[in-house]
């Protein structure tokens, strides 16, 4: 979950000069950014001219307090980011990120010979780094390569929203019924299980099918492995229906 009381709430302000002067040709608003953070207005403009060649959006920030205030978490994209830099640098900038729980893929700017600073980066999760002077091939490379991650997190969080809102539907009850379901019990074992009738446990079973749009048991057993998968926190507990509650007898599904 993305912590938002640490960043600004309005819309980022372009510093760049993209936003004044950007034509029909350019890239949609809604395109991915890369987010540029280095107080050198030289390099600033060096990676800005580079990315945009390449058809795609940036904003650029000669701060990290600038980026923290601008930033808004629902906007895809990567964060090219500087080392070394005045006030808060580019590790406690990620030290910020990392806290507030904000998954944006960053490529560390790093000066030559500064192999113990790319060590600590990459150990607290950087995607990528580049030493300066930059190699404007390395550079794109690594811009597509997170762009592409940064693709594929939200992607993930969204199915893993999507799951959350169906799981959320089900009742406690529903929730021990589904467990024991998906692990192969019937519809009789279940409800020894549970201490209640096979009828009820038939009842709770349609009310599962409906509100989880599933039209077969292997549905039910694809959605749960898949929540588990993503590490959705209500799935990981179903594990303890069955300490909880010892089946008194097994068999098929009904």
């Amino acid at each position: 979950m993305h912590n938002r009381e640490t960043l600004g709430q309005g819309s980022i302000t372009d510093t760049d000069n993209t936003a004044s002067n950007r034509s029909d040709a350019d890239p949609p608003a809604k395109a991915p950014c890369v987010f540029v953070v280095d107080n050198d207005e030289g390099v600033c403009k060096a990676i800005a001219w580079t990315i945009e060649m390449a058809g795609y959006r940036v904003r650029v920030f000669h701060s990290a307090g600038d980026f923290l205030q601008a930033y808004k978490t629902c906007e895809p994209g990567c964060l090219v980011l500087d080392v070394r830099m005045p006030g808060m640098n580019g590790l406690e900038l990620q030290g910020t990120l990392n806290r507030c729980e904000i998954e944006i893929p960053i490529i560390f700017l790093t000066a030559h010979g500064e192999v113990s600073v790319a060590v600590e980066a990459m150990k607290h999760g950087a995607f990528d780094f580049v030493e300066k002077p930059f190699d404007t091939k390395t550079l794109l490379a690594s811009v597509v390569r997170a762009l592409d991650y940064d693709a594929q997190l939200r992607k993930r969080g969204s199915r893993c929203l999507e799951l959350k809102n169906l799981f959320d539907k089900l009742t406690a009850r529903e929730h021990e019924v589904l467990a024991l379901v998906v692990q192969g019990s019937s519809n009789r074992a279940a409800g020894d299980t549970l201490g209640i009738s096979y009828k009820t446990v038939e009842v709770h079973r349609t009310h599962i099918m409906r509100k989880l749009n599933a039209d077969h048991v292997v549905d039910l057993v694809g959605l749960v492995h898949e929540a588990q998968s993503l590490g959705l926190p209500h799935c990981r507990g179903w594990e303890s229906v069955q300490r909880t509650h010892p089946p008194k007898n097994n068999g098929g599904l009904d």
